[in-house]
């Protein structure tokens, strides 16, 4: 009795283990079927979200818009040379002794006449060479209060101020003009926030700007090419001096030196 149970068991055994190995051997037939050898290709990674914001096209779009507006400006500015004023005893003595406060630099004169161009220059320097031009400088009148002159250019039919336009409100990004050897540069500076500034040196509130950047005596551009105004520094702080202000001091410089052009 013992042994046939035994043998009984032993069949149900071996027959369960060889059900369990057909299962199994069934389930990897078809799952060969099912899932086939997956490829393993090494994918690049994905773009950054901010990548797609500034793409290339839009950097070019920007170089070709200031080129186009520096090509635009280029007739109604000049680069002057300027460098450190002579003492006025060593004028009177004769000697070529000058004031080493400040050495020689290149500045950008706007045209507001055809043949006058307004220059910043600051205290202790003046106007000494007109870039690419043989003629002498010939310094029409200066203020030294607001550190700007008026100097006489080669005729032109370029040399009108747009007194009239619409306060340069902000968040805009402007051309800031400078000058080099080789010319004026045009350069992009993002202006965000502005407001009303008063400055000492002037009679009328300016334009101030919040961007640390921009050079002191640099002119400022929008892409289509109006004036926006001349930047003047005041230690960290920078104003824009607009149209409208600078055809006033225009006038003014005019009435003392007694010409009109």
């Amino acid at each position: 009795m013992t042994n046939g149970l035994q043998e009984r068991w032993g069949r149900e055994t071996r027959l369960l283990v060889l059900i369990v190995v057909v299962s199994l051997a069934v389930l990897l037939i078809l799952a060969r079927f099912r899932f086939p050898a997956a490829r393993l290709d090494v994918a690049p990674p994905a773009p950054s979200p901010l990548a797609n914001l500034v793409s290339r096209a839009a950097f070019e779009e920007l170089s070709e818009a200031m080129a186009s507006t520096a090509n635009q400006i280029a007739p109604r500015v000049v680069v002057v040379r300027i460098g450190p004023a002579r003492s006025s005893s060593a004028a009177r003595a004769g000697r070529g002794a000058v004031d080493h406060t400040n050495g020689p630099r290149l500045a950008l004169g706007l045209r507001v006449r055809p043949d006058l161009a307004l220059v910043r220059v600051p205290a202790g320097m003046i106007p000494t060479e007109l870039i690419d031009s043989t003629q002498p400088v010939e310094i029409v009148a200066a203020d030294s209060k607001r550190e700007i002159a008026l100097i006489r250019l080669p005729p032109s039919g370029d040399g009108t101020i747009e007194t009239v336009t619409e306060p340069f409100a902000g968040f805009a990004y402007l051309g800031e003009a400078t000058a080099t050897r080789d010319g004026l540069t045009l350069q992009p500076v993002f202006i965000g926030r502005t407001g009303t500034r008063p400055h000492e040196r002037w009679p009328a509130a300016l334009t101030g700007v919040d961007n640390a950047s921009v050079s002191d005596g640099s002119l400022l551009f929008t892409i289509e090419g109006r004036l926006i105004g001349l930047a003047v520094r005041d230690g960290a702080s920078v104003a824009v001096v607009p149209p409208p202000m600078i055809e006033t001091a225009v006038v003014e410089l005019l009435s003392v030196s007694g010409g009109a052009s």
